[in-house]
């Protein structure tokens, strides 16, 4: 082969390999009861702000899995989501609740847990953060209602429709984060 054969099968390799060495590195965990907390608080201070669908910023409003995701990134700032099998920064509500939650049953709730909504097709349209249990039945949940146009603090019964929604499950937030 020519010498400008061998620079081109070399730069060829060094690209490869490059880019095999380059592949995303991650490690998941399930959040813990002090980052569960800390996101709620975060929640908490944002009643009242405006419900935008795909709103992630405080300045701007919220959707409920904007709500969700941006409490939790204040809280964990690299905080990376499976959505559709890929790493992001974000997540939608399905990809919360089939990717990004360990499901987990009412007598296992704590402050800040995902708690998921399904319109009568069952299909997951809608998710808060559970804040505590008021009475036998009823639980109260952050989230940002369109119902409402805003982020709201309800009480709700897991047995009675909301506006539509019936609660469906509960989840335990996972985390993931980029390795370096």
């Amino acid at each position: 082969m020519r010498k400008k054969e061998y620079f081109f099968y070399f730069f060829l390799l060094v690209i490869l390999l490059l880019i095999s060495g380059c592949a995303l590195k991650y490690s998941s965990r399930e959040v813990t009861y002090e980052e569960s907390k800390k996101a709620l608080e975060f929640a908490l201070k944002q009643i009242g702000k405006p419900y935008v669908y795909g709103g992630q910023d405080p300045k701007v409003g919220f959707d409920c899995s904007g709500l969700v995701i941006w409490s939790y990134q204040q809280v964990i700032p690299n905080a990376m989501f499976f959505n559709n099998g890929k790493l992001y920064p974000d997540a939608t509500v399905e990809a919360l609740y089939n990717e990004n939650t360990r499901h987990i049953e009412t007598d296992e709730l704590r402050e800040g847990d995902i708690v998921f909504f399904a319109d009568e097709e069952n299909n997951i349209e809608h998710c808060g953060l559970y804040v505590e249990r008021t009475n036998e039945n009823n639980i109260k949940v952050i989230h940002a209602s369109g119902g409402l146009n805003k982020v709201v603090l309800e009480e709700c019964n897991p047995n009675e429709p909301l506006r539509g929604y019936r609660i469906c499950g509960f989840g335990r937030l996972i985390v993931s984060l980029v390795l370096r």
